[in-house]
C-alpha cells in the first residue's frame, strides 16, 4: 500500500473482513448506507469529495477531525478529515456500519 491504491479499493479491503461490500468506485459507494450529518460523525463513517457535487474521492472518519484516505501516488495517509484538499471539497458523509 506505500506504492498507492485506489481511494475506493482502500475502502473495499478495509470494510470486506466486516462482512461489508462496497461498491467499486467512490461515486457508487456514495450511493450506498445512510446519510450522516457532519456534526454526528462517529469513526468509521465514509467521507465523500469532489467537484460541483461530483464524488471523485473517498475516505474514512477515524475521529478527532481526522480521515484515513489512500491515493494512487503516495499511499495510505491520515489527514485533517476537512479542509486538507481545497481543489475536492466535502460532498457528504455516510455510514455503512
Amino acid at each position: 500500500l506505500t506504492k498507492g491504491i485506489d481511494c475506493s479499493s482502500f475502502t473495499q479491503q478495509i470494510y470486506s473482513p466486516y462482512g461489508i461490500s462496497l461498491n467499486r468506485s467512490s461515486r457508487g459507494q456514495y450511493k450506498q448506507g445512510t446519510y450522516v450529518n457532519k456534526s454526528d460523525l462517529l469513526p468509521g463513517d465514509l467521507l465523500f469529495y469532489g467537484n460541483s457535487g461530483r464524488v471523485s474521492h473517498v475516505a474514512i472518519y477515524i475521529g478527532d477531525g481526522q480521515a484515513i484516505h489512500a491515493t494512487t501516488t503516495s499511499g495510505v495517509r491520515i489527514s485533517p478529515a476537512f479542509g486538507w484538499m481545497s481543489r475536492l471539497p466535502f460532498i457528504g458523509a455516510k455510514r455503512v456500519l
